[in-house]
């Protein structure tokens, strides 16, 4: 296991401590466990892992400011990014023990060559994934959604933080509303039924907008989700003021109608989902911050692009499936016990949040 240093922030460490004031004390780290019985994929809490977020590249063509620093973030070099053989090997490794679900995200993952090609080869070599489903900023959505949807993408979130034109371009730091509007229009013209807008909310740059949001579904069938914002490194700086919890999204709902809970699947994300009386879509809260239980339905880890496999997001456990690949020589099973590993290191509740900027693990 590979232990990745966290950065050094002062305004960090402030919002880490606001954020970590609402919510219990992490229990103390477990001790390593016995020889694994049952599945692979089941970790020692007994949370089955179904669901992969797969970053396919760290290279990204905006810079939201809750995403990364207007400057970037450091990127891998190139010969450790992994290539497709090994990512459709991991991918089959882990769905023949029951994962039955695969995000891909970057940064953004349409930058990466070849990707609808990739796609195509995790498709047909992996028939055990039931859900194929892409992240993505939707600058590029629009003229790649037919190819995506073709190759076998059949989720897809798009982020969108404000519906106002000049205020994305701000908080995306130079994108165009218009294109990724475009984007969603054109996968719901090709019929796509399952079609997330993210937006990840800021106190006094679109909490306003919370109701706009939430009357797309009224119109429209997709889902819109509401996401708190975490106190990640590089906006340490902006968490205190700027951070809005799920509560108040709830309150800011309630003029539009009673909410209505729907019942969560094996492979649903961390989303609370609702729905507003007769309204085609829904809509999703996302409360890493303040919500206690946050921990306790996870199901899911994140594949780094450098073969990493992080264990928590919230935590600096990794196993370094990229070195596995690339031994020389090679013994069977020997990926398999990467896995097994993992899952007697993934922690049961997050210590806090890393210090790390969020382009660089996946979204």
């Amino acid at each position: 296991m590979t232990r990745l240093p966290l950065l050094d922030h002062s305004q960090y460490e402030r919002a880490l401590r606001m954020a970590s004031a609402a919510r219990p004390a992490a229990a103390p780290a477990a001790p390593r466990a016995a020889p694994r019985a049952g599945p692979l994929l089941r970790d020692r809490f007994g949370r089955r892992i179904r669901y992969l977020r797969l970053s396919v590249t760290d290279r990204c063509n905006l810079r939201c400011e809750y995403c990364a620093p207007a400057s970037g973030a450091p990127h891998a070099p190139s010969p450790d990014i992994l290539l497709d053989d090994e990512i459709v090997e991991i991918l089959a490794t882990m769905a023949r023990h029951g994962l039955e679900k695969v995000r891909f995200t970057g940064g953004e993952p349409l930058v990466r060559p070849g990707f609808c090609d990739l796609v195509r080869r995790v498709r047909a070599a992996v028939p055990g994934l039931r859900e194929l489903c892409l992240s993505t900023n939707g600058i590029l959505l629009a003229e790649r959604a037919e190819e995506l949807v073709e190759a076998g993408i059949d989720h897809f979130n798009v982020s969108v933080d404000t519906l106002d034109p000049e205020r994305f371009r701000r908080v995306t730091r130079g994108g165009d509303l218009a294109r990724v509007r475009r984007g969603i229009e054109r996968l719901l013209a090709l019929g796509v039924r399952s079609v997330k807008v993210n937006a990840v909310l800021m106190r006094g740059v679109n909490d306003g907008e919370i109701p706009d949001f939430a009357r797309l579904t009224l119109e429209l069938p997709i889902s819109v989700r509401f996401i708190e914002l975490m106190p990640l490194a590089h906006c340490g700086e902006i968490h205190d003021e700027r951070f809005f919890p799920a509560a108040e999204v709830l309150r800011a709902l309630a003029p539009l109608g009673p909410l209505e809970p729907l019942p969560r699947g094996p492979t649903s994300g961390p989303a609370a989902e609702y729905r507003l009386p007769g309204a085609p879509g829904t809509i999703g809260l996302i409360s890493p911050v303040t919500e206690t239980a946050f921990c306790e339905r996870c199901n899911r880890v994140r594949l780094l692009a450098n073969g990493m496999l992080k264990l928590c997001l919230f935590g600096d456990e990794y196993v370094d499936l990229r070195a596995v690949l690339r031994a020389r020589p090679r013994r069977p099973g020997d990926l398999e016990a990467a896995l097994a590993e993992a899952m007697d290191r993934k922690p049961e509740k997050m210590a806090g949040f890393a210090g790390f900027a969020m382009m660089s693990v996946g979204g």
